[in-house]
């Protein structure tokens, strides 16, 4: 694509978006303050205030921060190593050599990830979950740490989906100078017009520092080239995912390369029918924000009415030419003629039902905080406390389970959508860096990645309870066809399914080849068992004075005794 249909492109997917952006303006003002105000007017001056929001309930913004915190320390722990890579391919997932490779991968990658800003970019992402629905969190090679991660606000990018449902296309539209276009843009290949390099190096500020719109579009390369060897042939132009940077005011493209792997992981915390994007808990409550907003409004009103309420003067009494002057403030002393009858100034009772306001603020409030998963974080930070040490992987399965099943769906999602390609695009960075072992035993052999978080081992473990729900069911129809009911369930796979979920570490899992092996020897020891006990059985019925009949088994038992 030209430079033309990129800008073109880019200008359809705003459009599309435009009436979502306006709901996202006014959730971001609630659920995170500093996030707000960018959507459509990204220019600022530095240092300006934000226009005002007239925002008084902090629960919104709160319960946004809780859900992220939550979600980030139950799937990410900083400090414990939360994933696991495996071999993908059949053929060597039971090779110990290659397992102890991809095991040594892991610990390498999980070192990398820790002193890359990798908690800084993901903590950021999982706020934007709770009030965008969708994030953006990218991962590039870095020549200091291996890979370094970006998390890009939702007003910067727009996205496309595949017949799949699957997101395949990243546009996203930022600003920068001439003088970092220049230093940004400095491969072979870069065409950066000749006036924005003139003024990129220029010493004057005012050129310098002036800003251009840059476009960055990445989709699948639909003119890769293949040798006679059926490979693809060499070139990030012949690369799997394309990717072209445009400069909106020149009209020009500026890098035309491509990625083996795409650098923008999209996933979205919940979907609705027919979108693309995410659905937030701050979008589903928005309503109730507003709302909630006008409640304490009113509140707040009421409470400074009871506080400080208004004076009420007999206007028969005080001259009315002479505006009486009275203070409020306390052990203040007021003086009041009492000629003609005056009375002392009064105070009007505040007109306001603070009990019906606290209640319809608390009822609101319960809708926010139910929506963001509140209780469910408050108990597994309490479980941690009253435990005094870390919370085990079990005890939150079975708070999650019992509490907040309906979490679990949306970790799914996280982990489909947002963890598992990240740290695949991970392994593979590291492992083009050169800084993985035995990288010639994982070349071919696929990889897999696992999560052993608690949140993801709970999402793991509900797929196990629902088995056995339905075990006990069927359970009570065993006896009636001589347990062959059961023959339905694969409980290897079941088995696998426990400890999986269970954290158990992949060394103290045998390989299906070694239990193959122990079924087959514990086969053969019951045959040999059942062998002498039917010779045992034949010696008690033999007269042992009557030579036995040739052919019959006393006679075979005999020969195989006496060798």
């Amino acid at each position: 694509m030209n430079a033309g249909i990129i800008i073109k492109n880019m200008d359809k997917l705003k459009a599309d978006r435009s009436l979502l952006n306006r709901k996202l303006e006014e959730i971001s003002a609630f659920a995170c303050p500093e996030k707000t105000g960018v959507f459509f007017d990204s220019e600022r001056i530095e240092g300006e205030d934000r226009k005002p929001a007239a925002i008084l309930t902090d629960c919104v913004s709160e319960s946004n921060s809780i859900l992220a915190r939550g979600l980030y320390s139950n799937l990410c722990p900083p400090g414990v190593k939360f994933f696991q890579y495996s071999p993908a391919a059949p053929g060597v997932r039971n090779n110990q050599e290659v397992k102890r490779a991809f095991a040594a991968a892991s610990n390498v990658v999980f070192q990398l990830i820790a002193a890359s800003n990798f908690s800084t970019e993901a903590s950021e992402a999982f706020e934007d979950f709770g009030w965008a629905g969708v994030v953006n969190l990218a991962i590039e090679p870095d020549p200091n740490r291996v890979f370094k991660f970006h998390n890009y606000h939702i007003s910067d990018y727009y996205i496309g989906e595949n017949a799949d449902k699957q997101i395949d296309q990243v546009y996203r539209e930022f600003r920068l100078t001439a003088r970092q276009i220049v230093n940004a843009y400095r491969q072979n290949g870069d065409v950066i017009p000749e006036d924005i390099r003139t003024e990129g190096t220029s010493e004057n500020l005012e050129k310098s520092e002036r800003k251009y719109t840059l476009i960055h579009a990445v989709y699948p390369n639909p003119e890769i080239q293949y040798g006679s060897n059926g490979e693809p042939l060499l070139g990030n132009k012949n690369k799997k995912w394309k990717s072209i940077t445009v400069c909106r005011e020149k009209n020009t493209v500026i890098r035309e390369s491509g990625f083996d792997i795409n650098p923008y992981t999209v996933a979205r915390f919940e979907k609705k029918a027919h979108s693309m994007y995410g659905y937030s808990p701050g979008l589903r409550i928005l309503r109730s924000a507003k709302l909630l907003n006008r409640a304490m409004t009113s509140v707040i009103r009421g409470t400074h009415l009871a506080v400080e309420p208004p004076v009420i003067l007999d206007s028969a009494g005080y001259k009315r030419e002479m505006a009486p002057l009275f203070f409020y403030h306390p052990g203040a002393v007021n003086y009041y003629d009492s000629a003609g009858g005056a009375k002392p100034p009064q105070f009007m009772p505040a007109p306001a039902n603070l009990q019906a306001g606290s209640a319809i603020v608390d009822k609101f409030e319960k809708v926010v905080e139910q929506a963001y998963f509140v209780n469910l974080f408050q108990m597994l930070q309490q479980l941690a406390e009253t435990t005094k040490n870390d919370r085990t992987k079990f005890e939150v399965m079975q708070l999650v389970s019992e509490k907040h099943s309906l979490i679990i769906p949306i970790v799914a999602r996280i982990l489909e959508e947002l963890l598992q390609p990240l740290f695949l695009k991970a392994f593979y960075i590291a492992l083009k860096a050169g800084v993985l072992d035995n990288a010639r035993l994982m070349d071919g052999a696929g990889v897999e990645v696992s999560f052993d978080s608690p949140l993801a081992l709970a999402a793991k473990r509900s797929k196990v309870s629902s088995v056995f729900d339905a075990l006990a069911q069927v359970m009570q129809y065993a006896e009636f066809d001589q347990g062959r009911c059961l023959d339905y369930l694969n409980f290897d796979k079941v088995t696998q399914s426990i400890l999986e979920s269970g954290s158990v570490d992949p060394e103290f899992i045998r390989t299906e080849s070694e239990v193959q092996q122990i079924r087959s020897e514990r086969q053969k020891q019951i045959e040999s068992q059942q062998t002498m006990q039917q010779m045992a059985e034949i010696a008690r019925n033999q007269n042992l004075f009557k030579q036995p009949e040739e052919g019959s088994m006393a006679k075979s038992a005999m020969e195989e005794l006496v060798g």
